[in-house]
């Protein structure tokens, strides 16, 4: 076994090529599957099985999930994991986005019981959010060591991701400076193409919010791109929730008008509808002079 994996590591940079390759045709026909289908009239959806149209892309799936737990912590697996993680988001984001997207109305053949039969493709599994994350936290690091800043962690983070980190002699990157810029601009590049991945599964529930949290813990530290993907988050978030809560509002406010509005009317036996004098009321007032009791209309809103 070890020989085995002696001998794949070795042929990894030749390999690493050709599968990013395959899964990038892969997904350029997954694209076109579903810009297809979207295109497609209503009255004409009958005449497509969705479990048809992506037979053999599940499956794609199914093995990307497998080859993502597989993937050992060791560093020289790192690009593989990085690859399949990265294809496995772009594969959840494309079939959610479509699900989200016909769920309600559509009369595609087999619909709700091809995502029902294969709910990997709606839901990534706590499990599967901490590979995410991990891979997250060790690029995280290996910015956060460049830039020579002291990331802030999450007690239960364990694992010892400065392994991930190279070794270089101080007086190297003295001699270096201009290397080490371009390598801090690629990390940082690397980290927020992957951040922005990773939003793209909050926004459309694909994970969980103390995943997004997470991300976000270092923001002010590792370079002013990455600080910019996680305000412009922020800032999406807030109108989103600030968005909910006037529907809210204008919802609970309809709501109480009409309810005023039928409290204000009756029908009469033809079922024709009579609104009801509210306003004025007849107050009863005690005249001395007169001697007698009279009726005044009183404006409701004195009372």
């Amino acid at each position: 076994m070890s020989q085995w994996k002696h001998n794949f590591l070795e042929q990894l940079p030749q390999f690493l090529p050709a599968l990013t390759c395959l899964y990038d045709l892969t997904l350029v026909v997954v694209s076109w599957k579903f810009e297809k289908l979207v295109e497609i009239e209503k009255d004409e959806q009958r005449h497509y099985a969705i479990d048809l149209e992506f037979d053999g892309i599940v499956d794609l799936v199914n093995q990307t999930i497998r080859l993502i737990y597989e993937c050992t912590n060791s560093v020289q697996f790192l690009d593989l994991k990085t690859l399949l993680i990265s294809r496995y988001i772009d594969f959840m984001l494309s079939f959610k986005v479509f699900y989200v997207r016909f769920q309600a109305d559509n009369s595609f053949d087999n619909f709700q019981e091809f995502f029902n039969s294969n709910m990997q493709l709606l839901l990534i599994k706590r499990d599967m959010q901490f590979q995410l994350l991990e891979l997250f936290l060790i690029k995280e690091v290996r910015l956060g060591h460049l830039l020579n800043v002291d990331l802030d962690r999450d007690d239960e983070e364990d694992v010892n991701y400065e392994d991930y980190t190279e070794k270089i002699d101080k007086s190297y990157l003295q001699e270096k400076k201009a290397k080490k810029k371009e390598k801090i601009w690629n990390l940082e590049k690397d980290l927020s193409v992957f951040t922005l991945k990773l939003i793209s599964l909050v926004n459309v529930s694909l994970v969980q919010d103390e995943l997004y949290n997470r991300i976000k813990l270092n923001k002010d530290k590792l370079g002013s791109v990455f600080a910019k993907i996680i305000q412009q988050q922020d800032e999406h978030a807030n109108t989103i929730k600030n968005q909910a809560v006037s529907n809210k509002e204008r919802e609970s406010e309809e709501s109480r008008i009409s309810e005023n509005a039928q409290q204000s009317s009756v029908e009469d036996n033809n079922g024709n509808e009579v609104v009801e004098r509210d306003e004025s009321i007849a107050i009863e007032v005690d005249v001395p002079e007169r001697g007698s009791m009279v009726d005044i209309e009183t404006p409701s809103s004195v009372i």
